[in-house]
């Protein structure tokens, strides 16, 4: 049986930070992510896209966009789900 958290935050939107939250997606978590920097969090939802694009063309993912779905980019760190 696959396990994984139902919800997860990432402090830092780097290189490192991305990974996390893209392995976390597509494990079924949904993830808050969180950067300080505003121009950071701006540029997220393509450099997600990016990746989980890069994965699948790989063929070492699949359903991509449903876990971009469960992607969110956190402002502050109140988050509702």
């Amino acid at each position: 049986m696959k396990e994984t958290f139902e919800h997860v935050a990432i402090a830092g939107a780097g290189l490192v930070g991305c990974g996390w939250a893209v392995q976390f997606a597509l494990a079924g978590s949904k993830v808050a992510l969180y950067d300080e920097r505003a121009e950071v969090r701006q540029g997220l939802p393509s450099r997600l896209r990016g990746m989980l694009d890069d994965l699948e063309t790989a063929g070492l993912a699949e359903n991509t966009q449903e876990a971009f779905s469960r992607l969110r980019i956190a402002i502050g760190w109140k988050m509702h789900w």
